[in-house]
């Protein structure tokens, strides 16, 4: 039975999630719960949930995150199940789908009409001892929505606005780079992270600077950010970091074609799940 999901059900999600080892607490499904109530399904065998998946919309685009199975239920047809499922609701709603794909995971959407945009990596960075602590940043908030609708072509306010009412937010104003983080279960997130003219050195100087200031609000922890392997300021910034890749997916579009400016995009603003 493919059912809508319930609170109820975070916990059943956040386990299966925690055996992937994925980046996700409560206040993300909430997140994709209030957006899009009938975009996130739950898939029950025996009256237990053995599979999830979610959608969050934005004005012209739609993303698919947060899709998982049971282990033990794999191989068995659940997981293009609860996919239709999906794609039949968010077709009736925006011309263009988003998701990023764990690679072994690529036949199964380009057998229902994805194609892929380009490789994003993980990278897993360590905080510095000599950050101050940051301030909120909310004054940043109008520029960084300006400039990520430059680069994804799309009004994302809602999600940025989220992200950032439980993030620090820098700005750079030499290069008019915008990067938010902050601390999601036993890490911290960096993103949205955009920069209007993009450097290596102009990543760098940013990336330090958040290191630094997260290291008062989380302690010596690992810091986790989603590179587009297109953007090569911020591949070069992070590598030059110490920063060390842990894993990869692969960013793919259903629909409408619409221009995004990777070269811009120095991280996914929320480890790829919303875009």
């Amino acid at each position: 039975m493919i059912r809508s999901l319930r609170e109820v059900d975070f916990g059943r999600f956040l386990e299966l999630a925690r055996g992937e080892s994925w980046s996700c607490d409560e206040a993300e499904l909430a997140a994709f719960l209030a957006v899009l109530p009938d975009g996130c399904l739950v898939l029950e065998q025996r009256a237990r949930p053995v599979g999830f998946v979610m959608a969050y919309r934005h004005e012209r685009s739609a993303w698919i995150g947060n899709f998982i199975v049971d282990p033990a239920w794999r191989g068995s047809g659940l997981g293009t199940r609860l996919l239709e499922a999906l794609l039949d609701r968010l077709d009736v709603l925006v011309p263009t789908v988003y998701l990023n794909a764990a690679p072994a995971a690529t036949k199964l959407y380009r057998q229902h009409g994805f194609r892929p945009l380009g490789s994003v990596s993980r990278w897993q960075l360590r905080s510095s001892k000599d950050g101050a602590a940051p301030a909120r940043g909310e004054e940043h908030l109008a520029g960084l929505l300006a400039l990520d609708e430059r680069c994804w072509s799309d009004r994302r306010d809602r999600l940025l606005r989220t992200l950032i009412s439980g993030r620090y937010v820098l700005h750079d104003g030499h290069s008019g780079s915008y990067l938010a983080f902050g601390r999601v279960a036993d890490h911290v997130a960096i993103g949205p992270f955009e920069m209007t003219e993009p450097s290596p050195a102009a990543a760098r100087r940013v990336l330090e600077r958040a290191l630094g200031a997260a290291t008062s609000i989380a302690g010596d922890t690992r810091i986790l950010i989603d590179v587009p392997d297109a953007c090569p300021a911020a591949r070069a910034a992070v590598r030059s970091l110490g920063g060390i890749p842990i894993s990869g997916t692969i960013c793919m579009r259903r629909g409408a074609p619409v221009p995004i400016d990777f070269t811009r995009i120095g991280s996914f603003a929320s480890m790829g799940s919303k875009g």
